[in-house]
Protein backbone atom coordinates (compact mmCIF):
# COMPACT_ATOMS: atom_id res chain seq x y z
CA UNK A 1 0.00 0.00 0.00
CA UNK A 2 2.99 2.36 -0.31
CA UNK A 3 3.55 2.65 3.43
CA UNK A 4 6.90 0.89 3.34
CA UNK A 5 9.85 1.50 1.10
CA UNK A 6 10.89 -1.41 -1.11
CA UNK A 7 14.06 -1.83 0.95
CA UNK A 8 12.11 -2.11 4.21
CA UNK A 9 9.70 -4.53 2.57
CA UNK A 10 12.50 -6.77 1.31
CA UNK A 11 14.30 -6.67 4.69
CA UNK A 12 11.08 -7.43 6.57
CA UNK A 13 10.33 -10.37 4.31
CA UNK A 14 13.88 -11.70 4.44
CA UNK A 15 14.06 -11.47 8.24
CA UNK A 16 10.49 -12.81 8.58
CA UNK A 17 9.34 -9.75 10.53
CA UNK A 18 5.64 -9.89 11.38
CA UNK A 19 3.67 -6.99 12.85
CA UNK A 20 1.16 -7.60 15.65
CA UNK A 21 -1.57 -5.00 15.19
CA UNK A 22 -4.64 -3.99 17.18
CA UNK A 23 -7.41 -1.43 16.86
CA UNK A 24 -7.72 1.44 19.32
CA UNK A 25 -11.14 2.65 20.55
CA UNK A 26 -11.35 5.07 17.60
CA UNK A 27 -10.76 2.25 15.10
CA UNK A 28 -7.18 3.21 14.20
CA UNK A 29 -4.60 0.51 13.60
CA UNK A 30 -1.82 0.40 16.19
CA UNK A 31 1.32 -1.70 15.82
CA UNK A 32 1.85 -3.41 19.16
CA UNK A 33 5.12 -4.98 18.18
CA UNK A 34 7.08 -6.51 15.36
CA UNK A 35 8.11 -10.08 15.90
CA UNK A 36 10.58 -12.19 14.00
CA UNK A 37 8.99 -15.41 12.75
CA UNK A 38 5.43 -16.25 11.88
CA UNK A 39 4.82 -18.80 14.65
CA UNK A 40 6.24 -16.43 17.28
CA UNK A 41 3.91 -13.72 16.01
CA UNK A 42 0.95 -16.09 16.28
CA UNK A 43 1.97 -16.95 19.86
CA UNK A 44 2.21 -13.24 20.67
CA UNK A 45 -1.30 -12.75 19.28
CA UNK A 46 -2.75 -15.48 21.53
CA UNK A 47 -0.77 -14.07 24.49
CA UNK A 48 -2.31 -10.65 23.78
CA UNK A 49 -5.80 -12.18 23.91
CA UNK A 50 -4.94 -13.95 27.17
CA UNK A 51 -3.69 -10.71 28.70
CA UNK A 52 -6.50 -8.42 27.52
CA UNK A 53 -9.56 -10.66 27.13
CA UNK A 54 -12.23 -10.35 29.82
CA UNK A 55 -14.46 -13.31 30.65
CA UNK A 56 -13.43 -15.15 27.49
CA UNK A 57 -15.26 -18.26 28.69
CA UNK A 58 -18.53 -16.29 28.26
CA UNK A 59 -17.67 -14.92 24.81
CA UNK A 60 -17.89 -15.99 21.22
CA UNK A 61 -14.38 -15.40 19.93
CA UNK A 62 -13.93 -14.85 16.20
CA UNK A 63 -10.92 -16.01 14.21
CA UNK A 64 -10.35 -14.58 10.75
CA UNK A 65 -7.77 -15.71 8.25
CA UNK A 66 -6.45 -14.97 4.79
CA UNK A 67 -7.11 -18.31 3.09
CA UNK A 68 -4.43 -20.04 5.13
CA UNK A 69 -6.10 -22.94 6.94
CA UNK A 70 -2.80 -24.31 8.23
CA UNK A 71 -2.02 -21.04 10.08
CA UNK A 72 -5.60 -20.84 11.31
CA UNK A 73 -5.35 -24.37 12.69
CA UNK A 74 -2.05 -23.53 14.41
CA UNK A 75 -3.52 -20.42 16.09
CA UNK A 76 -6.74 -22.14 17.20
CA UNK A 77 -4.67 -24.97 18.70
CA UNK A 78 -2.54 -22.43 20.58
CA UNK A 79 -5.72 -20.72 21.77
CA UNK A 80 -7.36 -24.00 22.87
CA UNK A 81 -4.23 -25.07 24.73
CA UNK A 82 -4.24 -22.07 27.08
CA UNK A 83 -7.67 -20.39 26.79
CA UNK A 84 -11.33 -21.27 26.48
CA UNK A 85 -14.37 -19.50 25.13
CA UNK A 86 -18.11 -20.10 24.89
CA UNK A 87 -18.05 -20.50 21.13
CA UNK A 88 -15.85 -19.83 18.10
CA UNK A 89 -16.64 -18.14 14.82
CA UNK A 90 -14.30 -18.59 11.85
CA UNK A 91 -14.28 -16.38 8.77
CA UNK A 92 -11.99 -15.24 5.98
CA UNK A 93 -10.84 -11.64 5.87
CA UNK A 94 -12.43 -9.37 3.31
CA UNK A 95 -10.79 -8.31 0.08
CA UNK A 96 -9.75 -4.87 1.42
CA UNK A 97 -7.77 -6.34 4.30
CA UNK A 98 -6.54 -9.29 2.25
CA UNK A 99 -5.20 -7.03 -0.51
CA UNK A 100 -2.92 -5.30 2.01
CA UNK A 101 -1.88 -8.31 4.05
CA UNK A 102 -1.81 -11.33 1.76
CA UNK A 103 -1.90 -14.97 2.82
CA UNK A 104 -1.13 -15.86 6.39
CA UNK A 105 -3.05 -13.04 8.07
CA UNK A 106 -4.71 -14.19 11.26
CA UNK A 107 -6.99 -12.07 13.41
CA UNK A 108 -8.69 -12.77 16.71
CA UNK A 109 -11.71 -10.69 17.68
CA UNK A 110 -12.74 -10.60 21.33
CA UNK A 111 -14.12 -8.24 23.97
CA UNK A 112 -11.69 -6.67 26.40
CA UNK A 113 -14.28 -5.30 28.82
CA UNK A 114 -17.34 -6.45 30.77
CA UNK A 115 -19.71 -3.98 29.06
CA UNK A 116 -22.49 -6.13 27.52
CA UNK A 117 -23.07 -3.47 24.83
CA UNK A 118 -19.40 -3.09 23.82
CA UNK A 119 -19.87 -5.11 20.63
CA UNK A 120 -22.37 -2.50 19.42
CA UNK A 121 -19.81 0.31 19.72
CA UNK A 122 -17.44 -1.16 17.14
Amino acid sequence: GGRLSKLKGVLGTTLEMRPVITLDPEGRLLALSTIRGQKRAYRALVDFVAEHGVSLEKQTVAFCHGEDRESLSYVTELFDHSLSCKDKLVSTVGCAIGAHTGRGIIGICFLDCDDPYAAYYV
